[in-house]
């Protein structure tokens, strides 16, 4: 048994489990608040939302052995964002939205709304979001990290980091991934 959050919970769903068996995670709802959680070697762990004002959180995939979580969080207009929960970052949320930004990618207002799976190695995520061109709501999309050899399909740029995916990412710099 997972359990739920101090034994008060009202539901606990898991949805994901790492390769290694080591990190399960899921949603679990108590008060009327849905948040992610994870479960790694034995210890429960409510997860935070992806951002400021959201009211649920959702873990939809785990990588391999555990160090990258991924799902959503959402809020009371039924909006929904991508997320990601890292080792790295000792599990503090990063909206897929602000990273893609920070590292200078033009989503010329593609919404990443929803991320969906993770790779073993927590090299790839894919899910879909909001195309504000054609206005439809589940376009897929798929954004390689790491390793750089993963972007052969891609122009390179000189820099070595960064790569013209063409679409809706741009050029993703793939040096500085948060995780």
């Amino acid at each position: 048994e997972l359990g739920h959050p101090g034994g008060v919970g009202v539901r606990t769903d898991a949805t994901a489990i790492s390769a290694d068996g080591s990190t399960i995670g899921g949603e679990t709802t108590y008060g009327g608040i849905t948040k992610a959680f994870m479960w790694k070697d034995g210890t429960y762990t409510v997860l935070e939302h992806g951002y400021e004002g959201a009211l649920e959180s959702r873990v939809l995939d785990i990588s391999g052995d555990g160090s990258l979580i991924v799902g959503i969080s959402g809020d009371a207009d039924d909006f929904e964002d991508g997320v990601i929960w890292s080792q790295a970052k000792d599990y503090a949320p990063v909206r897929l939205a602000d990273f893609l930004d920070s590292a200078g990618v033009d989503r010329a207002g593609f919404e990443p709304r929803r991320i969906n799976g993770v790779s073993e190695d927590g090299s790839t995520i894919v899910g879909h979001g909001y195309d504000p061109v054609t206005q439809l709501t589940w376009v897929g999309f798929i954004v390689r990290l790491w390793p750089l050899e993963g972007w052969a399909d891609y122009s390179l740029h000189s820099d070595g980091r960064s790569a013209d995916t063409g679409g809706f990412l741009g050029c993703v710099d793939v040096g500085d991934a948060p995780w």
